[in-house]
């Protein structure tokens, strides 16, 4: 009896050894069918991984991140600035004639402060030098002088001009992006033209006299330039324009006066490069 059970019960585990593979291979194979009602199966299901192929950005994408700049070295740039500054007209002197002679002029110097305009072209030949030429516009500004000399009735009235051209050279400091400064030496053409008249005076008529003079200037410059967009610089800065000689004369020539135009102030504007 005792052996019978025994083989039935080695029967049994024989069966069940043997049908175990194909019940794991069922299971497996029909498992997304088991269980029917799926809200009782608790699941983490990952989502699917999706590959992304990163494009070469066209050239424009990049151009619309960040401006390329123009080169700048041995290309024309033009150039408009303004200049608020000092105008001063002094150590005028008395070189007249005769009784005129010897007589003190009563007043010495003027100055006045106003905003005037420059123009100009340009090119930078290496890593540190650049050149220009540029044309500057000083407005008209008056002298008058009421008597114009000592111990004399005569009143002066006179306007004075005066246009500058520079030939520039600038040694620029590159080491900072986006604020680059500069120092420059000038030299320069001017001319200047007094028209004056004088009133109350036993020796002329009373009639307006021009009188022109054409002579050479120099020039000091302290500054600094900013890039902007892809040609575009801007500049500001201190300079001094040294002085250079002014003549008033009357129609008789019996009067003669001599002083010293100058100009110092600051300068912004903008240099474009085409």
């Amino acid at each position: 009896m005792l052996t019978r059970k025994l083989a039935n019960k080695s029967l049994v585990l024989l069966i069940a050894a043997a049908a175990t593979p194909a019940a794991y291979a069922g299971f497996d194979t029909y498992s997304t069918d088991w269980p029917n009602n799926s809200v009782l199966l608790e699941e983490n299901v990952m989502p699917p991984v999706m590959m992304v192929v990163e494009e070469e950005p066209s050239p424009a994408c990049y151009n619309m991140v960040k401006d390329i700049r123009i080169p700048e070295l041995n290309r024309l740039y033009v150039k408009f600035g303004v200049n608020q500054g000092t105008t001063m007209i002094g150590h005028v002197r008395n070189q007249s004639y005769g009784s005129l002679k010897n007589l003190k002029v009563r007043t010495y110097s003027i100055k006045k402060v106003g905003i005037d305009w420059e123009i100009g072209a340009g090119t930078k030949i290496n890593k540190m030098i650049r050149f220009e030429v540029e044309f500057l516009y000083n407005k008209t500004i008056n002298y008058n002088s009421s008597p114009v000399l000592s111990g004399n009735p005569a009143i002066l009235t006179s306007q004075v001009k005066n246009r500058t051209v520079l030939l520039d050279m600038y040694v620029d400091w590159d080491k900072l992006d986006y604020f680059r400064p500069y120092i420059g030496a000038s030299l320069g053409f001017v001319w200047n033209q007094t028209r004056s008249s004088l009133t109350n005076a036993s020796f002329v008529n009373g009639a307006a006299e021009n009188q022109n003079h054409y002579g050479y200037t120099w020039a000091a410059t302290i500054g600094a330039r900013m890039p902007f967009w892809t040609r575009f610089f801007g500049y500001f800065g201190y300079r001094y324009i040294g002085p250079t000689k002014v003549l008033w004369k009357d129609a008789s020539n019996t009067m003669k006066l001599q002083g010293q135009y100058s100009f110092s102030g600051f300068t912004i504007g903008v240099d474009a490069l085409i």
